[in-house]
C-alpha cells in the first residue's frame, strides 16, 4: 500500500467567496466614514444610517428604541 507523504502533497488552490468580492457588490459597499449620520436628541450620541432605515432616514430622529422609549418617558413626567 503506497501512501503519499504528508509534506509532499499539494492541495488545489481554493476561493474563500467571502473574501472575493464580486463585482456586482461591490460598487454598492460603502466606507464606513462615508455614511450620514445625526445626534440623538436623548443620548447625545451620534448615529450612522443604516440600510434598514434606508426608506426613511428622514423620519429617524432616535438612535435606538430605548431612546426613543426614554424621550416619551420623559415628555410624560
Amino acid at each position: 500500500m503506497n501512501r503519499a507523504n504528508p509534506a509532499e502533497t499539494t492541495l488545489a488552490p481554493t476561493t474563500n467567496a467571502m473574501t472575493t468580492a464580486s463585482p456586482k457588490t461591490s460598487h454598492k459597499m460603502r466606507k464606513k466614514a462615508n455614511l450620514p449620520s445625526k445626534i440623538c436628541p436623548v443620548c447625545q450620541r451620534p448615529f450612522v444610517w443604516r440600510k434598514k432605515w434606508a426608506r426613511d432616514w428622514d423620519n429617524v430622529v432616535y438612535c435606538s428604541k430605548r431612546c426613543q422609549g426614554m424621550r416619551h418617558r420623559a415628555q410624560m413626567d
